[in-house]
This record gives C-alpha cells, structure tokens and sequence, in this order.
C-alpha cells in the first residue's frame, strides 16, 4: 500500500505531527472566560456577604477558584451549561481577590484580580462657620467621598467632599434636613439645628 512507499509514510508522519502540534496549541489557549459581579463595577457594598457570577463563552464544565488575600481558597466547580456562580464573605473595608478558571480541556483563564470594600458606616458633616447671617447658607465638610446629599428633599451639589448650600431661616417646630447617602448604601438624616442658624457650629453625629 501507499505507506509502504517513503513518500506515503512521510506525510502520514507529517500528518500527525501537525496534528499533534495544533493540539498543544489548541490547549494552550486561554479560556474564553467572563467574569461579571451583581454590584457591576462598583464594588462597594455594606453587606456581609458578595455574589461572583461568570460563564465559559460557549459553555463547556471546569473549576474556578477564588484566592482572597487571607484565608483558604474557594473552589466552585462549573456545570455543563458553563455558568457559575458563588458568595465570598467580607471584611469591614478593602476586600482582595484574585480569581483564576480552568476548563474541562485543561484551558486557564486569568487570573482576575478584584477588590470589593465593605463599608456600614453611614457618613457624617461637621458644620462649619456660615459667612453672612443676612443670607444663611449650610456649610460642612463630608466625612467621605461620594456622598449624595439633599436638603428638604432637594439635590445638592457637592464639591469633593465640601457642601455650601443656601438655607432658609427655619422655625423650632420645623427644622431642616439634610439626608446624606454614601456609595455603600449607608444614609443619615441630620436635621440643622436652631443653633447653627444663630451662629454657633456644631457636629453632627
């Protein structure tokens, strides 16, 4: 037959040799992997716990692992359809993970690295001096960045972390409110004292 010829056997050889390269090659790809996370790229949260989700493009089984800076690793096998999902626990503040992913045929995707921060404290404003009692304004620092503030109700720009607003003189039995919200979720509502209208300062706490 034709492999008993030596032109016969050298292209079978060749053959399978391309055969076996484009395999190891094949292997060696990275895995088409995506990891997404329920927060989007926020990655502020005050919950004790955070859910990682992500799927192998195309489906396909395999394991992904997610390391945290301190403590053992979390393994979460990945089904036939390629979607995963699993929940890591959190620390008050920055949080680190580094997550990797292996498919069935051995391809590895990664490693992803992500930080979530953990914060339930709720912000603050310290008061500061108003300039003019004729026109009496709000004027306070923020306790952190990112703050939404709003005065009865009313939006109420913030420059960094310093707020000067407009305030009506307003009565004892009516005082007003500034509601302050921090990217985590956290609220407090202060309400402005007789006493700053008067002159004083004060932190609101």
């Amino acid at each position: 037959g034709w492999l008993a010829k030596p032109k016969g056997a050298l292209a079978l050889v060749a053959i399978l040799a391309i055969a076996v390269v484009a395999g190891l090659a094949w292997r060696r790809r990275p895995a088409r992997f995506e990891l997404s996370t329920e927060l989007g790229k926020t990655a502020v949260t005050r919950a004790g716990r955070f859910r990682l989700r992500g799927r192998f493009i195309g489906g396909g089984s395999g394991l992904v692992v997610v390391q945290p800076a301190s403590g053992p690793e979390l393994s979460c096998p990945v089904p036939a359809n390629g979607r995963w999902k699993t929940s890591v626990e959190l620390a008050e503040g920055p949080n680190a993970f580094v997550i990797t992913a292996r498919d069935a045929r051995g391809r590895r995707a990664g490693p992803f690295k992500i930080t979530i921060t953990r914060d339930t404290a709720a912000p603050t404003v310290t008061l500061e001096p108003m300039e003019s009692f004729a026109r009496p304004r709000v004027l306070g620092q923020l306790s952190e960045d990112g703050v939404k503030v709003t005065l009865d109700g009313r939006a109420v720009p913030v420059n960094g972390r310093r707020i000067d607003v407009a305030l009506e003189l307003p009565s004892a039995a009516a005082p007003h409110r500034l509601v302050l919200e921090d990217p985590a979720g956290n609220s407090r509502v202060v309400s402005i004292p007789r006493h700053y209208i008067l002159g004083e300062t004060g932190d609101t706490r």
